[in-house]
């Protein structure tokens, strides 16, 4: 078979067991209890062994979304997870091997990964590699090597894609820490202004965040780029005369994971990929800046009025002093420089009594 390039630049070969001869390994990362990355700088890969994942159950992907932010992690909050998915079973060895080194088609380096302390969204960087895979397995001829490898390769980051979708999910939808209860719990009145300016913050970051995204979208230079919108995926269960001609023909059958989890085998009966054109993407980040634009007014608004009110404020409180001054006839007057001695009226009992 062909080789596959992994992120490191060395050819990968899946851990296997020669007849008689123990491992093949040129290579092992000790860092893990199974020899399952070896890589070596030159050499034959052999296909891995059918293996089927467990799937990933409601809690178990509740307890890696409490530790993992999938959407917004390093390189290695990515191999801890591997290492974690492929011990409960999700992941299957061959799919954490490929997933490790970051195993792409040979000689292509399109993908960017995350180097050291680098954050990305390993969710949409799943997809890309899939997405990716799957181009170059339309291009490549039927039936050879070369072809195999990248439909292995298009399933495994597919398959990464859904986990890390459900686990990011999950997340944005997790109960608050207790830190953050103890943050919201602290909040004291009289804190409006620094409140308002605290949310204005956000929104100018958020409003650069969407002006790159248009200055991108709008660059002459990748007009000819399209965006993934939307995928829809059907599935239907595997029909028993299908996969008696396919045992008859000495076949396989291209099965996927069932979504909800369950044990029947399922095939692809439809697969619709909708994309969008950079002009669709710019117009949506455009509408998104108006309607930014229009609550930073607003907030901006709401900011002059508690100002404005502030000051209002302070005058009522001096005019108040003045005329109880007037009407008691006692002026504090500070010797030094002349001026009235101000005081709180809130301090001050009814009538006038000190």
């Amino acid at each position: 078979m062909e080789s596959m390039n992994s992120i490191a630049g060395y050819s990968y070969i899946p851990t296997q067991k020669s007849p008689g001869n123990g491992r093949t390994n040129t290579k092992e990362h000790s860092l893990y209890r199974t020899a399952v990355d070896t890589y070596t700088a030159g050499g034959v890969q052999t296909p891995p062994a059918a293996s089927k994942a467990a799937p990933l159950t409601e809690t178990l992907a509740r307890s890696f979304a409490e530790r993992y932010d999938v959407r917004n992690m390093d390189r290695r909050q990515y191999t801890r997870l591997l290492v974690e998915l492929r011990d409960a079973g999700v992941l299957p060895p061959w799919g954490f091997s490929a997933a490790y080194g970051g195993t792409m088609p040979s000689g292509n380096k399109s993908i960017f990964w995350p180097q050291g302390r680098e954050k990305a969204d390993f969710a949409r960087l799943m997809r890309g590699c899939s997405q990716l895979c799957r181009d170059l397995t339309d291009s490549c001829a039927s039936g050879t090597s070369e072809q195999a490898n990248n439909k292995i390769l298009a399933a495994t980051y597919s398959h990464l894609e859904e986990i890390f979708c459900k686990i990011g999910d999950l997340r944005v939808a997790a109960p608050l820490t207790e830190e953050q209860q103890e943050e919201i719990l602290a909040m004291k009145p009289g804190e409006t202004l620094q409140r308002m300016n605290e949310e204005l913050q956000g929104l100018l970051v958020r409003k650069t965040y969407l002006t790159n995204l248009l200055n991108g979208f709008t660059d002459p230079q990748k007009q000819q780029e399209y965006y993934t919108d939307k995928i829809v995926h059907m599935v239907v269960p595997v029909p028993q005369e299908d996969r008696a001609q396919a045992e008859e023909m000495g076949l396989e059958l291209e099965l996927v994971a069932d979504p909800e989890g369950g044990k029947e085998s399922l095939k692809t009966a439809m697969k619709t990929i909708i994309k969008a054109s950079p002009f669709d993407r710019a117009m949506k980040v455009e509408a998104e800046l108006n309607k930014l634009n229009g609550r930073i007014i607003k907030l901006l608004d709401s900011m002059r009025a508690h100002e404005a009110d502030q000051s209002r404020l302070a005058l009522e409180r001096l005019k108040y002093q003045l005329a109880r001054q007037k009407a008691t006839g006692e002026f504090d007057i500070d010797p030094e420089d002349g001026a009235d001695v101000e005081e709180d009226p809130e301090d001050v009992e009814p009538g006038g009594a000190e």
